[in-house]
């Protein structure tokens, strides 16, 4: 098991709270344009900077050009043989990775888990379920 990343808010070592400063840059990767859309939104409106990708090519793409401290991406999402969540895991600078996926569904959790997330949300994702998972505080009602 991968598992390294944890997205526990920053301590008095200097770290920034998810949601804060640099700290707002987030990786979204979802395949299904509904899905990507809401996932995109929510984020949005919890204060994050979204980058979104709709393919596992496109998040390498990203990663090559952007550090992300955390991510949230589709579980299903594979280069090859192995889930693109266990290649974000291994970024140094990955402290945040959820995953998403169909629920009700036991084995896509585990292997989400498997991969190095640490929060698995079944679709549809909802926002409170995303400010739980990311630790980010909700200020307001969503609708």
């Amino acid at each position: 098991m991968l598992g390294k990343t944890n997205c526990s808010p920053g301590t008095g070592t200097g770290q920034m709270n998810p949601g804060e400063g640099e700290n707002k840059a987030i990786l979204a990767a979802e395949s299904d344009p509904v899905d990507a859309a809401r996932l995109f939104r929510a984020l949005a409106l919890l204060g994050y900077r979204v980058t979104l990708a709709t393919s596992p090519e496109q998040v390498l793409e990203m990663i090559r050009q952007h550090v992300f401290p955390q991510a949230v991406v589709a579980a299903e999402m594979t280069l090859g043989d192995e889930p693109i969540l266990a290649r974000l895991a291994r970024l140094p600078s990955m402290r945040c990775l959820v995953a998403t996926g169909p629920a009700g569904q036991t084995e896509m959790e585990q292997r989400g888990r498997l991969s190095g997330a640490t929060v698995y949300l079944p679709r549809p994702v909802t926002i409170e379920a995303l400010a739980k998972a990311l630790r980010v505080p909700v200020t307001r009602e969503f609708t």
